[in-house]
C-alpha cells in the first residue's frame, strides 16, 4: 500500500511538477516511466532515499536520479517479491489472496491523492517530500516480516549453499520460457496493458484540471478509482475462484471494455462522468494485476512464476518507459489529453484482442495435442495386440509337432 499508493498518486505530483519547472507534458512523464522502468531493483530504504533526496532538486533532471532511478530501485524490490510469494501459500482460493494483496495498492492510491494535496499546501514541494520519506521507511518494517513458506525454507537448506550456486541463481534469467508461444503473446498483452491502464493515474488528475475542475476534484477521481480498485479486486479474485469462466477470458473481456469506456471519456465534461469513468477503471483494466499470477500458472506452473513474473515486469516497463512519455507529448501536440485517451483505450482493446486469440490459439493446441496423444495411445494398443498375436501364434506353431509325435 505504501509504495504502490506513491506509484498510482504520481499524477498529483505530476501536476506540481509541470507548474514548478515549467516543462513539458512529454519530458515530465518521463520521470514517472523511468520509475517503472527499474521495478525490478531496489529495497524499502532506497524509496525512502530517493525522495529525501527529492527535497534538494532544483531542476527537473535531478528529479531523474532522486524520484525515477533511486525510488525505482526500492519500488522494484517491494513489489515482485510480494506479488509471487503469496501464491506458494495458497492454491484453491489463490486468486482472492492476489485479489486482497493488490487491492492495498487501491487503498494507497484512496489515501495518498489527499495525502499529497494536504502536503503540498501545507508545507510545499520540499517539505512534503521529506515527510513522505519519512512515512515510506516504513516499507523496510513490512518488507521485514515477509516469511517464505515452510516447503521453500526446507528445500533451501537441502541446496548448494556455496557462493557461486547462489550467484548463478540471482544473476540466472528464464529467457527461454519467451520460446513458449503463450508466455510470449501473454507477456506482450501485460505489458501493453500496464501502459493503456497505468496511463489513467498520469493523465486523469491532469485532464479533469484542464477541464476546468479544481485540483481538490482532481484528487476526489483518484479516490473514487482507488476505493472501487481495491473492491473490485478482490471481488474479481473470488469470481475467478469459481472457476465460472477462464482467467483469459475475464481479463480479455475486462480490457476491452476498459478501452472502450477510455475512447468515448473524452465525448464528456461533466464532472459525474468523469467520477463514472474512474469507477469503470477502477472495476474492469485495474483488475488485471489480481490475474497475473493466475494466469502464468495456468500458462506455465507454479515453480516459474518467479522466473516468469520478472520477465513480465521487465517487458511491462520496457513498454512503459517508452509509452508514458509519448502519451505526455501527445498532451504537447494537441493541447488536450484527448488523444492521449484513444491512445490508452487502443491499447486496453488491443490487450484484450491478442488475449482472446492466445486462447483460441492455445485450446487449439489442446485439442490437437489430445488427439495427437489419443492417436499415439491407438497406435501403441495396436503394436500391442499385434504382438500378442504373433507371440500366440507362434507359441501355437511350436506346440504343433509335438503334438503329431504324441499321435504317432
Amino acid at each position: 500500500m505504501l509504495s504502490m499508493g506513491i506509484v498510482k498518486s504520481f499524477g498529483i505530483l505530476y501536476k506540481e511538477l509541470l507548474d514548478m519547472y515549467g516543462q513539458g507534458a512529454g519530458v515530465t512523464a518521463f520521470i514517472g516511466s523511468i520509475a517503472s522502468f527499474v521495478q525490478a531493483f531496489g529495497g524499502g530504504f532506497c524509496i525512502a532515499l530517493g525522495f529525501f533526496f527529492s527535497v534538494f532538486a532544483t531542476k527537473l533532471e535531478l528529479m531523474f536520479i532522486t524520484y525515477s532511478l533511486i525510488s525505482g530501485l526500492g519500488f522494484g524490490l517491494i513489489f515482485v517479491p510480494c506479488s509471487t510469494l503469496i501464491n506458494f501459500y495458497f492454491e484453491k482460493r489463490r486468486a482472492l489472496a492476489n485479489g486482497i494483496v493488490v487491492s492495498a495498492s487501491g487503498f494507497g492510491a484512496l489515501i495518498y491523492p489527499y495525502l499529497y494535496r494536504f502536503l503540498f499546501d501545507e508545507f510545499e514541494f520540499s517539505g512534503a517530500m521529506l515527510l513522505l520519506s519519512g512515512i515510506l521507511l516504513n516499507c523496510c518494517v513490512a518488507a521485514a516480516l515477509c516469511r517464505q513458506p515452510k516447503q521453500l525454507s526446507t528445500m533451501k537448506k537441502n541446496e548448494d549453499q556455496s557462493v557461486c550456486a547462489f550467484l548463478k541463481k540471482v544473476f540466472t534469467f528464464r529467457w527461454e520460457l519467451f520460446k513458449n508461444k503463450s508466455f510470449f503473446i501473454i507477456n506482450v498483452a501485460f505489458a501493453v496493458t500496464l501502459l493503456g491502464y497505468g496511463a489513467n493515474y498520469y493523465i486523469l488528475p491532469a485532464h479533469v484540471v484542464h477541464l476546468g475542475y479544481s485540483r481538490y476534484d482532481a484528487a476526489l477521481c483518484m479516490t473514487i478509482l482507488g476505493i472501487t480498485e481495491s473492491i473490485a479486486r478482490i471481488i474479481m479474485g473470488w469470481l475467478t475462484d469459481l472457476k465460472l469462466l477462464q482467467p483469459k477470458c475475464i481479463y480479455a473481456g475486462s480490457m476491452l471494455i476498459g478501452g472502450i469506456g477510455a475512447i468515448v471519456f473524452p465525448l464528456t465534461s461533466s464532472f459525474s462522468l468523469v467520477c463514472a469513468y474512474a469507477v469503470l477503471v477502477g472495476i474492469f483494466p485495474a483488475t488485471f494485476y489480481t490475474l497475473i499470477p493466475i494466469i502464468l500458472v495456468d500458462i506455465l506452473s507454479l515453480d516459474l512464476l518467479p522466473a516468469a513474473y520478472g520477465l513480465v515486469n521487465m517487458s511491462m516497463a520496457l513498454v512503459f518507459i517508452i509509452g508514458q512519455p509519448a502519451l505526455g507529448y501527445l498532451n504537447d501536440l494537441t493541447g488536450t489529453w484527448n488523444a492521449s485517451f484513444y491512445a490508452a483505450g487502443s491499447i486496453l482493446m488491443f490487450a484484450g484482442i491478442v488475449t482472446f486469440l492466445e486462447g483460441q490459439f492455445h485450446n487449439k493446441q489442446k485439442n490437437l495435442e489430445s488427439t495427437q496423444t489419443e492417436k499415439d495411445i491407438s497406435c501403441t494398443e495396436q503394436k500391442l495386440i499385434a504382438s500378442d498375436l504373433i507371440e500366440n501364434q507362434e507359441n501355437s506353431e511350436m506346440a504343433m509337432p509335438s503334438t503329431v509325435t504324441d499321435r504317432k
